[in-house]
């Protein structure tokens, strides 16, 4: 039972490698199916018509899974022939065909006979495809014949490839205070990165109610997610002045939206903030302020962004979890099956065969003893309060020998005097 036991368990560990784990990993999108089926003038039908990809969004460099089933209504046999045979015809986004597959040149169609045709495309330009079943076939008098043109189409669209590009913009900005000795008013924004690629140095543009200032104002190194507060100092400004900063003013960095560079606000000279709805609170920005004596000159000072961490459990450590559980549950269950059915009576009576050849200083063969030969069946359930240690009776220090053993000295002691005495 434990030999069929370890057998099952071999045999179910390999099933789930084979079958459940590859379909886990491997699990493939249906991009197009077809309903129903298509028949040509030349009496050829044309069904299971599928599409599948890896992922649900196709994106050029993707490679594209084709099947389908073509089937003779004909009446008498056909030549799947040159120059093409079976295969699949691919109009891209530019107009341009391709064809992929080509197969089963030479090869007999019968009346009623169907053939599985399979292959891959890898599509390399954004926008629409348009695929369709293809083949050349020769009639009774040797004239090839072709599929009609779009036959059973699939339009497959393949999405446009995002470019991964910086993106800076002002998530707050304010008055910073009075300038050094002071002269002028300072003011601070701070600059995020919300592209997932870093972004180089760039120069901002300060312009005072619409007038450039000629302040090229320097935004270090941002990498992706991380913000930047920076500083400059304006002289001559009154309340309700508007300042406008302009991001990579000269527009030296490529940006997924060159439109979110500008911002403005009115001055108030009450150390007013002005933020976005995202922006985090100014009070939790540290930062040092650096010196500054005139109103072209600044300094950047680097504001880094906190990141998080998490944890992605995907589905397939999810279902080996579970398979696992239920492996154990079921290895349990058929130990206790068998130990309830058999009673575990062949044990008990190798157990106790044992125990009786150690008290009789026997060598032990370790070799496995049915109990049906070892003990009767009455004697098993001696064995059993014997292991567990209510056998009733109490160690008594030296024990007696059989009645038999004394009787045997006893003879031997008579026959001893004898002996003496006749001496």
């Amino acid at each position: 039972m434990l030999k069929l036991n370890k057998k099952f368990s071999f045999a179910l560990i390999i099933f789930l490698m084979v079958f459940v784990i590859p379909c886990i990993s491997a699990a493939e999108t249906v991009q197009y199916s077809q309903s129903g089926q298509n028949m040509s003038s030349d009496r050829f039908v044309v069904s299971d018509f599928t599409i599948t990809s890896e992922r649900p969004e196709i994106y050029p460099g993707d490679t594209l899974e084709m099947s389908y089933v073509i089937t003779s209504e004909g009446f008498y046999d056909r030549l799947i022939s040159l120059p093409k045979g079976l295969y699949f015809t691919a109009l891209d986004p530019d107009g341009n065909l391709v064809e992929a597959g080509k197969a089963y040149t030479g090869q007999f169609i019968s009346p009623g006979d169907s053939i599985i045709m399979k292959a891959r495309l890898t599509v390399d330009k954004p926008g629409t495809w348009r695929i369709w079943p293809s083949y050349t076939i020769q009639n009774k008098n040797g004239i090839v014949q072709y599929n009609p043109e779009e036959w059973a189409a699939a339009d497959i669209y393949v999405e446009e490839e995002d470019i991964p590009l910086a993106d800076l913009t002002i998530i707050e900005a304010g008055t910073a205070g009075t300038g050094e000795n002071g002269d002028g008013l300072r003011f601070y924004y701070i600059v995020k990165n919300t592209g997932p690629l870093d972004a180089n140095t760039t120069v901002s543009g300060i312009l005072l109610n619409d007038e450039d200032m000629g302040i090229g104002n320097p935004v270090g190194i941002l990498p992706a997610g991380e913000s930047q507060k920076v500083f400059f100092t304006l002289s001559n400004v009154s309340k309700g002045d508007k300042i406008t900063i302009v991001l990579d003013a000269a527009e030296t960095e490529d940006e997924l939206d060159e439109e979110n560079n500008d911002w403005s606000f009115a001055v108030n000279l009450k150390n007013d903030v002005s933020k976005t709805s995202d922006a985090a609170d100014s009070s939790a920005v540290v930062s040092e302020e650096p010196d500054q004596s005139s109103n072209q000159t600044s300094s950047v000072v680097y504001y880094p962004a906190t990141t998080a961490v998490c944890c992605d459990v995907t589905a397939q450590f999810i279902i080996l979890g579970i398979i696992a559980v239920l492996m154990s549950v079921f290895s349990f269950a058929l130990g206790y099956y068998y130990c309830q059915s058999k009673k575990c009576e062949n044990e008990l009576g190798w157990m106790y065969a044992k125990i009786k050849r150690l008290e009789a200083g026997e060598t032990i063969d370790h070799s496995y003893i049915k109990a049906d030969e070892v003990l009767p069946d009455e004697d098993i359930a001696e064995a059993e309060v014997v292991l567990k240690g209510k056998s009733g009776k109490e160690d008594s220090g030296d024990k007696e020998k059989p009645e038999e053993e004394k009787t045997e000295e006893s003879v031997d002691v008579g026959t001893g005097d004898k002996e003496d005495k006749k001496e």
